[in-house]
């Protein structure tokens, strides 16, 4: 598992940090089953947000 610790200001920093580490950092994975079967998403297995 990966952790993956992001610090930021305030929330919205916060927001687009952890959407840049998913982009950036995150893997691909598929969805077999639902109304989104067959779409790929990205995803981090462990997230830890610090707002300083």
């Amino acid at each position: 598992m990966n952790i993956t610790q992001i610090e930021a200001r305030d929330l919205s920093e916060a927001w687009f940090l952890c959407l840049r580490k998913t982009l950036t950092e995150g893997y691909d994975y598929k969805i077999d089953r639902g109304s989104y079967a067959g779409q790929h998403r990205k995803e981090l297995d462990f997230v830890a947000v610090q707002i300083m």
